[in-house]
């Protein structure tokens, strides 16, 4: 990860010489870029290269904001909206591609939108995958596999959310088997709350779907899964009176793992 100073100015990598073996060859580049009209408003971004001569090894990465004075990039309120990592190892024969994203628009103190997401390739042969979002657990290291979860969200004046993911390789985190193998998964999902607060009284109306499908073709499965509820009350002196429903479906077939 590169580091720059308050001004926006490249400073290069932390011990970045640690990052190559003791017998090759390393050249390091870092430019900050931006948009010269607005003095970086728009855009700017650091970014780096460095190729190390033995295997070789190149990676070029970066960090960019968006809509923000780049004289403010060092406060703690004014993170980067985007990170991008291309990498090449020749060592083993792996190409890796990371980038992920964050934005939104307030007014006021309110939050109008939010966006968040991210999107990864890799091709280390024989395995690869293309991943938009991800839903499920790492595939890397001997169970028990850690479960995690990013998907591509979108949130709409703290009332309206919704999220979806995209992943498909030769090494996917297949759900229920908690195994990785061929496959293609697909989700989306929203949520919905609106409350009202009028001191001794709150009304609260909620709503949540969501849906997954998942195909693998080594062993041949298809997994299915669906989800749909809501809720609509009051709450009076602290007392909750409301009602609501929730419906879950999944299924597999086979059952049986066939190869």
């Amino acid at each position: 990860m590169i580091d720059t100073n308050n001004d926006g100015i490249y400073e290069g990598y932390k011990n970045w010489d640690k990052l190559c073996d003791d017998d090759a060859y390393a050249f390091i580049v870092g430019l900050t870029l931006g948009t010269s009209s607005d003095n970086g408003y728009v855009v700017n971004a650091d970014t780096s290269l460095l190729i190390e001569t033995s295997g070789p090894v190149i990676t070029l990465d970066g960090r960019g904001w968006i809509l923000q004075n780049r004289f403010d990039r060092g406060e703690p309120t004014k993170p980067s909206n985007v990170y991008a990592l291309t990498r090449y190892d020749g060592h083993q024969n792996i190409f890796l591609m990371q980038v992920s994203g964050f934005y939104q628009v307030e007014s006021k103190g309110l939050t109008l939108i939010k966006l968040s997401g991210g999107f990864e390739i890799l091709a280390s042969p024989p395995e690869w995958h293309v991943y938009l979002g991800w839903k499920g657990y790492e595939c890397q290291g001997p169970p028990p596999r850690q479960r995690t979860e990013k998907k591509l969200e979108v949130n709409i004046l703290s009332l309206f959310d919704a999220q979806g993911y995209f992943m498909v390789g030769s090494m996917t985190p297949f759900p229920k088997a908690k195994d990785c193998r061929p496959a293609i998964m697909l989700g989306a999902g929203f949520d919905y709350g609106k409350e009202i607060d009028a001191k001794i009284v709150t009304i609260y109306a909620q709503s949540w779907g969501s849906g997954d499908l998942a195909i693998s073709w080594h062993p041949t499965q298809t997994f299915a899964a669906f989800g749909l509820g809501g809720k609509l009350g009051f709450s009076l002196f602290g007392i909750d009176f409301g009602r609501g429903f929730d419906a879950n479906a999944q299924g597999q077939y086979p059952t049986q793992q066939n190869s």
